[in-house]
């Protein structure tokens, strides 16, 4: 695209302050239009950094219910396992109630996230 809009500069002039414009708006280590797509990323790594903080922080509060192995990740979105059982705590009498409960918090915690985050976004 570069150079056949270089070609065009030099030999259509009604085209000359476009492709001017074109340039002035390049990321210069990319060589691409990047700003839109860069806020978006932004965006998308705010929602996800807050999402995460949201859930961790709710977390600690269901290790108290019953011990359980958590993981978290982040990719182009929050991700999470659970792990609950006997073995997590032998010393504990384990039972499916703490299986059901676990799974309506993983529930309830991803609704409770929704409102903060959209309060979040309205505030940036």
């Amino acid at each position: 695209m570069i150079s056949l809009f270089e070609h065009l500069r030099s030999t259509v002039p009604a085209m000359a302050n476009d492709i001017k414009e074109y340039f002035a708006a390049l990321d210069p280590q990319l060589k691409m239009i990047y700003r839109h797509r860069k806020e978006y990323e932004d965006s998308v790594a705010l929602i996800n950094d807050r999402i995460a903080r949201f859930i961790d922080t709710e977390q600690a509060s269901a290790q108290k219910v019953f011990p359980h192995y958590f993981e978290r990740y982040v990719t182009d979105g929050v991700e999470f396992n659970v792990y609950i059982g006997q073995s997590i705590s032998p010393r504990r009498k384990f039972d499916e109630l703490y299986l059901r409960n676990m799974k309506m918090w993983q529930l309830s915690t991803l609704a409770k996230a929704a409102p903060a985050i959209s309060q979040t976004c309205s505030e940036n």
